[in-house]
């Protein structure tokens, strides 16, 4: 501007202004304090560059000395002072108007001081409003000439349209990378901004009067798009190159994520910052730099998405960062639109099609996760050895792994970050329900039928009331079992008995916290991906969860009904399966030396129930610090079901080395006495009769086969 000519004047040039004031001060002094005659007579276009330096310096002294940024209290006492030396100097009122202006401006640029700027602006509104005084006012500004260079060619205007057009240049630079230069400073942004389309549009030609006119709203929605594109292709361009150079030496993020989640926070700041201003003027601005954003980004991401073939992790991750950004754009885009926008359609807004191509990889990528969990299960039950975790932890320690695995493909689902629907929903739960019955079947195929483990019935065994002859009388001994049954029981004893069962119960434990952590994940991820309408000015993740399993539909809820209710009743199964023969194999296998083959044998007298029941007390206890709570209680109903169906067969199917006489009847109501405290009396009562034993007469008779 003027500032710059004199700055670049030579100096025999400046020597030569200088006199020449020199010459003039003394018949300026005796001029009147107005612009008149005299003054037009007396100053030359030559001199005023140096005169309107000297009064800029002297407007400058208005700024406090130690803190650049603020007015002196004694502003409007100084100024008026400035005033005097008007006549000196050559100033009219519209000359200080705009030239108080420009230094408010430029001690705006230096100290970031929002007061300035507002002060600016309404010294630019004092300019665009105000009237020379007379014709020769007009023709005085008239000869005040600067040259200004503007789209790399110069243009002449006079200096009051100079210096606003030079104002406006330097709001127009700024505005052209507004994310740079605003970014975190929105109410500077507001304010230059209304600085800018305050002054209007000036003619870029050799005109030297100021336009007067306001500027028009088609004009003004011009320029901001002009703004707007140029700022967002700057801020892309700049997160791009810096992104490329950043890849080439950090080789675990792609650039495309990288280049995602900068134009992310481009759109943020977007929606938040810029558009409550930019809308003021132009309501569609959140439009239109969506749809800008969008075609940058697009023609990076579409090369990429041609070359997939598979959800590697790349793909995956692009895909990600693409759709959240998509979410972000449409959020923009949707802005000027209110608080909803139908996310099938889309509006006029494309998008990145991360659904269609993402759908089939998601099943994919299922599917090779149930294959992984499959064999991870079959390799961990050829190393299972039923012992508990821990004395806190009575779980196998392999469920607690397939567990960590499906707990891991559930977190890497929903942190996808990608479209899903209850396609993939179903998909995600077929695999644990497979995958756990899977489990749950190799627990019970290494389970003996319950027949298998019963010892043979002797050859002579009980009295009828009829006489049956007999052939032959066999003494009970030990019994010879299946080699297969024998190796079986190996591998079930009842401390591992008692570990599956803890096994399966915990199964149904962490079964249910499962269905609470996908349910609250899907209705989380529902409102981004699924939901067809949703507030976009909604962020309470509460409020929308909340809305989303209100309007769960009827198939998703009766999906996690089914899916997860079929596990709870195979894990049930199971155990009903471990229940029946957990007490038999107590009984009959473990204590059947002492209880099922010596009990009674030879004589009452010499071998009573006392001595077998101190080693069932025994078991107990070894078996209550095995189990779980929830279970304890059945598995003891089950010890002590088998109990009384062993008494009854040492009773009636004991062969003939138990040969009972009347003398017996008392000591063996004090043995069925000595088993009542360990039973209700009415369910001892139940398996006697159940099983038609009379003790105290001749005949006993059961209906056990």
């Amino acid at each position: 501007m003027y500032q710059t000519a004199w700055d670049k004047m030579p100096s025999a040039e400046r020597a030569e202004v200088i006199v020449s004031f020199r010459n003039h001060a003394s018949k300026v002094l005796s001029l009147p304090g107005k612009i008149g005659e005299g003054v037009e007579s007396c100053f030359e276009a030559s001199c005023y560059h140096l005169r309107f330096c000297l009064y800029e310096k002297l407007l400058s002294s208005v700024f406090d000395v130690l803190e650049e940024g603020q007015i002196m209290e004694e502003a409007n006492e100084i100024l008026k002072l400035v005033k005097l030396t008007w006549p000196i100097l050559g100033v009219s009122q519209i000359i200080h108007d705009v030239l108080y202006a420009w230094v408010l401006l430029k001690q705006f640029v230096k100290t970031d001081e929002l007061l300035l700027l507002e002060k600016a602006i309404l010294q630019v509104q004092q300019v665009l409003a105000a009237q020379p005084s007379d014709e020769k006012e007009i023709r005085y500004l008239s000869k005040l000439l600067c040259t200004i260079e503007r789209d790399r060619r110069m243009i002449k205007l006079t200096l009051v349209p100079a210096i606003l057009l030079s104002m406006r240049i330097w709001c127009g630079m700024t505005l052209e990378d507004y994310h740079r230069h605003y970014g975190q400073k929105p109410s500077a942004f507001s304010r230059v901004m209304t600085l800018e389309l305050t002054m209007g549009d000036f003619v870029s030609d050799e005109y030297t009067e100021i336009t007067k006119s306001a500027p028009s709203g088609e004009a003004s929605v011009r320029r901001l798009k002009m703004y707007i594109e140029r700022s967002v292709k700057a801020t892309y361009d700049r997160a791009s190159n810096y992104l490329d150079h950043k890849s080439e030496s950090v080789n675990s993020t792609h650039p495309l994520v990288l280049l995602a989640d900068a134009l992310m926070l481009v759109a943020e700041k977007e929606r938040n910052v810029f558009y409550p201003v930019l809308h003021q003027w132009y309501s569609d601005a959140g439009k239109f730099s969506a749809t800008l954003l969008y075609q940058q980004f697009e023609e990076r991401l579409k090369p990429f998405i041609e070359g997939i073939s598979g959800l590697s992790q790349d793909v995956r991750s692009v895909l990600a960062a693409s759709h959240m950004l998509d979410l972000q754009l449409t959020r923009l885009y949707a802005v000027a639109e209110g608080s909803s926008l139908n996310l099938s359609s889309g509006g006029e807004l494309d998008h990145f099609q991360v659904a269609r191509i993402s759908s089939p990889l998601i099943l994919d990528w299922i599917m090779g996760k149930h294959t992984d969990i499959l064999q991870w299960i079959g390799r961990a039950f050829d190393l299972e050895d039923w012992e508990p975790v821990s004395s806190l932890q009575k779980q196998a320690v392999s469920i607690i792994e397939v567990f960590r695995m499906i707990d891991e493909t559930v977190d890497q689902f929903f942190k996808l970050n990608l479209p899903v629907n209850t396609t993939h929903l179903q998909g995600l739960l077929s695999v644990i329900v497979h995958s756990l019955d899977a489990y749950l079947s190799k627990v019970t195929d290494q389970l003996v039928e319950k027949s298998h483990i019963y010892p043979p019935v002797p050859s002579l065994t009980r009295y009828e009331e009829r006489v049956v002859a007999i052939v032959r009388k066999k003494d009970v001994g030990p019994a010879i079992f299946d080699k297969k049954v024998n190796y079986s029981m190996t591998g079930l004893t009842v401390s591992k008995l008692c570990t599956r069962l803890n096994t399966l119960q915990y199964v149904q434990d962490q079964v249910g916290v499962l269905e609470e952590t996908i349910r609250k994940s899907w209705g989380a991820v529902k409102p981004s991906y699924g939901r067809r309408w949703f507030n976009v000015a909604e962020d309470d993740p509460s409020k929308m969860l909340g809305r989303t399993m209100d309007a769960c539909n009827e198939t998703v809820g009766e999906l996690f009904v089914t899916t997860f209710d079929s596990i709870r009743n195979n894990a049930k199964d199971a155990m009903s399966k471990i229940y029946d023969i957990i007490g038999v194999t107590v009984v009959f296998w473990d204590l059947r030396n002492s209880f099922i083959y010596d009990l009674y044998r030879g004589s009452v007298e010499g071998s009573r129930i006392d001595h077998v029941l101190q080693k069932v007390d025994g078991v107990l206890n070894q078996i209550c610090n095995l189990v779980d709570n929830a279970v304890r209680d059945a598995v003891v109903s089950s010890i002590f079901c088998a109990f009384v169906e062993g008494y009854v067969w040492v009773l009636l199917d004991g062969g003939p080395s138990r040969a009972f006489s009347e003398n017996d009847i008392t000591l063996l109501e004090d043995d069925l006495s000595t088993l009542k405290p360990y039973y209700h009396s009415k369910e001892l009562e139940y398996y006697v009769t159940e099983h038609r034993v009379q003790i105290g007469g001749v005949q006993v008779k059961s209906t056990q086969k």
